[in-house]
């Protein structure tokens, strides 16, 4: 689907002022224990999901959506470093398990006090969520700043979308087909994935990216794909390879690919062979996972069935046991009645819909064949 980049109402209410601000926090005192954060000594300070790249020694940087960092603190005052390598990034903030505030960055390092926290000396938990794609740049993470205490996060199951621009979220929040690509209309944190992992109680970790297929992207060109996106910790880096590991092996993972190969028509052959690609490459990676390949939801309904059964027919067989098998998960077209994002992209309901209709697909599958003891299980 065409690329095209405001909150839906249900994260509107309850809105906390944000505060950007480059070198210290004006207007506001300065924290009472600033602590920036020193990931390698100190990891338990804070949890990470996603794809991180530790090479640097001021701390990690990510650029996939979805990517997030959640820390123990005691408010009211907390602050974040930041440094971005593009303009207009923005995060959800969640304080327990709630959005409350959106964050938007600047190009070049800052220092973003999140103002009207709990002021009750309790210990709360705060994750910091990437709205936007890789298409809006890199993020280095350089640390939070306030009273924060280490903690022993509990290990949830993880849960990892592969796919375009419908995982990443992208028009979402558009009030109609007719908006175009723009960062304030992309949200991950509401795109269907997302949903479906809080209802999971598990962590999210997305690898999609705008306009890209198995075989053809959007525009058409057969490189930087998805099966060679899939490989790399930063997608605009080839040299940085995710080369995966037992502990980040995903215990869940959804791959929905597939829309903009059929953009231009019937891709053939060739695309089932990148998908069976695509597939290897997630298997190797996450050999202790359950595959699901997910289509939809399309504007188009005829795009829709065209592009189902090409996955079905690529992904018949895959699997010698039931447990090794890549569940199809049809996720339907979009209904014109809930309306359309921007570029004609899914919007909140569409998405709130097929999140309901993975979560279906997960819980029966997990009743089917129940997790053996000792693995994480949705």
């Amino acid at each position: 689907m065409r690329p095209s980049h405001g909150l839906p109402a249900i994260l509107r209410l309850g809105i906390l002022a944000l505060a950007w601000v480059s070198g210290c926090a004006r207007g506001l005192p300065a924290p009472s224990t600033p602590l920036p954060l020193a990931p390698a000594e100190e990891p338990e300070r804070v949890h990470f999901v996603g794809r991180m790249d530790w090479s640097g020694a001021e701390g990690p940087r990510f650029a996939w959506p979805g990517s997030s960092m959640t820390v123990r603190f005691r408010g009211p005052l907390l602050e974040v470093d930041l440094r971005e390598s593009g303009e207009g990034n923005r995060y959800q903030v969640e304080v327990d398990g709630a959005p409350v505030s959106v964050l938007e960055t600047h190009a070049g390092a800052g220092q973003y006090a999140l103002s009207a926290l709990p002021a009750d000396g309790l210990p709360h938990t705060l994750t910091l969520f990437r709205r936007t794609e890789a298409l809006f740049g890199t993020t280095q993470f350089l640390g939070f700043r306030g009273t924060t205490e280490r903690h022993a996060y509990a290990r949830r199951p993880l849960l990892e979308m592969v796919g375009d621009s419908i995982s990443v979220g992208s028009g979402i929040e558009g009030e109609n087909a007719s908006c175009a690509f723009d960062a304030r209309t992309q949200n991950a944190y509401a795109s269907y994935g997302a949903v479906a992992g809080r209802a999971l109680d598990a962590d999210v970790r997305i690898v999609a990216m705008s306009g890209k297929g198995a075989r053809r992207n959007w525009d058409g060109r057969t490189d930087e794909t998805l099966v060679d996106l899939y490989d790399r910790t930063l997608p605009s880096d080839p040299a940085s390879r995710w080369e995966g590991a037992a502990r980040s092996s995903a215990d869940l993972v959804v791959v929905n690919v597939g829309t903009n190969d059929f953009a231009g028509g019937d891709p053939g052959g060739a695309f089932l062979s990148a998908y069976r690609t695509l597939l290897e490459k997630v298997r190797a990676k996450n050999p202790r996972a359950r595959l699901f390949a997910a289509v939809g939801p399309l504007p188009n309904p005829e795009t829709q069935k065209q592009l189902l059964a090409a996955v079905t027919e690529v992904t018949s067989g895959l699997g010698r046991a039931p447990a090794d098998a890549v569940r199809v998960v049809d996720l339907g077209a979009i209904d014109p009645a809930d309306g359309f994002g921007c570029a004609s992209h899914p919007n909140v309901r569409s998405h709130a819909k097929a999140a309901a209709a993975l979560v279906a697909a997960i819980r029966a599958r997990e009743a089917e064949q129940p997790t053996a003891p000792g693995k994480r299980s949705p």
